[in-house]
């Protein structure tokens, strides 16, 4: 059987362990490169940690002292408005304490005027009293006056009344009397001139329309009826 030669296999194992060299230097070189490449990544990395410790540690010293600022700041407001507040409180308590003196002054002022005012009432209401009894009294006095002029004059006009009494009775009699003998006067005149008015009228009467007239001497005409002819041929 016709195989490959000694020299053809031993060529071949020359190649194979010249490319096996040749890859094996590339992969060393790869591994060299690629360790490299991690020793600069991990240096890299440290530079990275190394510059991010230190902004992280200025960070943080600039928190602190952006705290430390913050606090003392918030510690001086504190006490700002806490010595504000004092001043306030003190100066509501000295308000307070005028406000409460002017209070207790305005009561006393009040207190004085009410009593200074219930001392006038008081006065004043004496004053009344004493003027509504002087009122009185006086009032008393005029009614009494006024009680002695009306018994006064009551026991005048009963002796009047009796005075007048007797002159109404006079009066009446002499009226009485006066009016008798007035119609006694009146009753004589007039027969006294119908019968001279009868006498005188005989001759002169004449008849008319079967009546008599006869004249009468005070200028009036009385009609008499035709019965009077027997009186006035009599």
């Amino acid at each position: 059987m016709n195989g490959p030669s000694r020299e053809e296999i031993e060529a071949r194992l020359a190649a194979q362990k010249s490319w096996t060299q040749t890859h094996v230097s590339a992969i060393a070189m790869d591994v060299k490169t690629l360790v490299m490449r991690m020793d600069e990544r991990d240096r890299l990395d440290a530079e990275r940690r190394a510059e991010r410790d230190r902004l992280e540690a200025e960070w943080r010293a600039e928190q602190r002292a952006e705290r430390a600022r913050q606090d003392a700041e918030r510690a001086s407001a504190e006490q700002e408005r806490r010595a504000e507040r004092e001043r306030a409180e003190q100066e509501r308590r000295a308000e307070r304490e005028r406000l409460d003196a002017e209070r207790a002054n305005a009561d006393k002022e009040r207190r004085a005027e009410r009593a200074r005012l219930e001392a006038e009432r008081h006065q004043q209401q004496v004053e009344r009293d004493r003027l509504e009894a002087e009122r009185r009294e006086e009032f008393e006095k005029r009614l009494d006056m006024r009680f002695a002029n009306i018994e006064q004059t009551g026991a005048e006009i009963k002796a009047d009344m009796k005075d007048l009494k007797k002159t109404v009775i006079i009066t009446a009699i002499t009226a009485t009397l006066a009016t008798v003998f007035g119609v006694a006067a009146f009753n004589a005149t007039l027969l006294s001139g119908m019968i001279t008015s009868f006498e005188s009228g005989k001759n002169a009467t004449r008849p008319q329309g079967g009546k008599t007239l006869f004249r009468i001497p005070f200028g009036s005409a009385i009609t008499l009826t035709p019965a009077l002819d027997a009186i006035a041929t009599r």
